[in-house]
């Protein structure tokens, strides 16, 4: 994704946001994203809504009647503005998007931690003290496996990334070499 795509797709999870938590529906609204994502991403759903030979009015409906009730009002007035727009490639990012606004509203911070075997609950509390500590908010971790990193973790933190697995430390060596 283009880098005015991704400003893009967070000026616009910006303003749901604010429309969110005006309505008390914040957190509501970022489970409908994921679930509109889902919709949005399905092969058979995205190839009718990249068609041009289906209106916007008929977009909408189609989206509106494959949500059904799941959506609030809000979500669907958001999905309806993407597809007018025809802006719903931007829907997964914005529902990225919109998820980081919604841990700074709560005070907290997402971090994803990456790790060859799951670290133990004392390594990952001692790494979510020290987020804690750099950031100042409360941190929630996602533990994720990747084999590739041999040893070590990789802890991503909004646009903040620590590398200090072995794969890391090996490519970082090999280009000094060369």
């Amino acid at each position: 994704m283009r880098s005015s795509d991704q400003i893009l797709a967070s000026r616009y999870a910006r303003a749901l946001f604010e429309a969110a938590s005006a309505s008390k529906t914040a957190d509501a609204v970022a489970g409908e994203l994921d679930l509109a994502g889902e919709v949005a991403a399905h092969p058979d759903a995205a190839a009718v809504f990249k068609t041009p030979r289906l209106g916007t009015a008929e977009k909408k409906k189609l989206f509106r009647d494959l949500l059904g009730a799941r959506a609030s009002a809000v979500t669907l007035r958001f999905v309806d503005l993407l597809l007018e727009r025809k802006r719903l490639d931007l829907l997964g990012a914005a529902a990225l998007s919109y998820g980081k606004f919604l841990a700074e509203g709560r005070g907290t911070a997402k971090a994803v931690v990456g790790a060859a075997r799951k670290p133990s609950e004392a390594d990952l509390e001692a790494i979510r003290r020290r987020l804690e500590a750099f950031v100042g908010l409360k941190v929630e971790l996602e533990v994720r496996s990747d084999p590739a990193l041999l040893a070590g973790v990789l802890v991503r933190l909004g646009d903040w990334v620590l590398d200090s697995s072995l794969a890391g430390q090996l490519e970082r060596l090999k280009r000094r070499i060369s």
